[in-house]
């Protein structure tokens, strides 16, 4: 497949095929020094001495994806302008020349980083607000009448940062509401950072994989996980808040040992180069949560126990059939007077998010 650079179709002096082979493309330095934007133009010199007759068989790559037709002249330089943004970090630009024999011969590769600026490779803030206020006109034969004059409104910070093997996000949503006792109040809120091959998490986020014991758990709390690179295996280890929570009031919700969950998650890929072909799981909760519809109001009775489960999950016929299979056991102290295993009872059911496998109490 030959790619073309047409804006050299005219106005090149013609040398002798000794400068065709010697000749080498130089990648110029932006004028800032660095690349500080998504769509910045790259530029390429051409020594002015190449043949026509090479410049119509010379191709540009940005990651392994032909932009040739996007090529423009400018002088004795070749200026690309992304259509696209591209991704903040490095790209690598390859230029090369097919050959009349079907062969084709590497001019010139450059790696290049985009950067948002000297200090960070990526640094991104969105702030999302709105306010509303009413003010009451009359209030004629109301007791006790709320506040003439009431507001509400939301504030949502996201942001990240990222630099060299390492990267920190934020989403931070704040509430006011002028009839609250705390005005000024805070939502699911939750802070990352990612070191190399590992990533810890505080607030509210999911713990994965999927599971019968771990189905949409979402809750407050921490986490940290190891992903080994290159074989897709990971594991995390975490403690989460057993019921929902909001608010600031808490704080990362691990305060209270009678409503705390902790527990393990390992996956490994045992296949070479960490084939998804195969998938083996394993994870472990221990902990304690009040149960939904438990008692009276005001009780603080809670249950909990522990569970584990292993799994294997694999992929046939080229991705076509999926076998899934689970075993789960559970010890479950339904009354919170210790000691007592559950038969046909879920583990740790505070809205119906926990499920374990029924089965034989240890």
């Amino acid at each position: 497949m030959k790619f073309f650079l047409l804006a050299w179709l005219v106005g090149l002096p013609v040398s002798g095929v000794l400068a065709a082979v010697q000749w080498q493309p130089r990648l110029m330095p932006p004028e800032s020094g660095s690349y500080h934007g998504p769509l910045e133009t790259i530029r390429l010199h051409i020594p002015p001495e190449v043949p026509i007759e090479v410049l119509q068989q010379l191709g540009l790559e940005v990651d392994n994806i032909d932009v040739t037709a996007l090529v423009s002249r400018d002088g004795d330089y070749a200026v690309y302008t992304p259509q696209q943004p591209l991704e903040w970090g490095m790209h690598r630009l390859l230029l090369v020349e097919y050959t009349q024999d079907g062969g084709i011969l590497e001019r010139g590769s450059w790696d290049l980083e985009v950067r948002k600026s000297e200090s960070f490779r990526e640094a991104e803030l969105n702030i999302s607000a709105s306010l509303e206020a009413s003010r009451r006109i009359g209030e004629g034969d109301l007791d006790a009448p709320p506040a003439r004059t009431q507001g509400s409104g939301s504030l949502t910070l996201q942001g990240r940062l990222a630099d060299g093997s390492w990267q920190a996000g934020m989403q931070l949503p704040l509430i006011y509401n002028s009839q609250a006792a705390r005005r000024l109040d805070g939502g699911e809120f939750l802070f990352d950072r990612e070191q190399d091959s590992l990533t810890a998490r505080a607030g509210h986020h999911p713990v994965s994989p999927e599971s019968l014991i771990l189905s949409g758990f979402n809750r407050r709390g921490l986490s940290a996980t190891y992903t080994w690179p290159g074989s897709g295996s990971s594991i995390t280890g975490f403690a989460m808040r057993g019921n929902q929570v909001s608010g600031f009031e808490e704080g990362l919700g691990l305060g209270d040992s009678d409503n705390r969950i902790h527990g393990a998650v390992a996956s490994v890929r045992p296949l070479p180069g960490g084939s998804e072909a195969l998938e083996l799981s394993a994870a472990y909760l221990s902990g304690e949560a009040p149960e939904l519809g438990a008692g009276v109001a005001g009780d603080d009775v809670s249950t909990g126990g522990d569970v584990w489960s292993v799994s294997a999950d694999g992929l046939l016929l080229d991705n076509r059939l999926r076998l899934r299979g689970e075993y789960a056991r559970s010890a479950y102290d339904f009354d919170g007077a210790g000691g007592e295993g559950g038969r046909a009872r879920p583990w740790l059911l505070p809205a119906g998010e926990l499920q374990a496998l029924a089965g034989q109490a240890d």
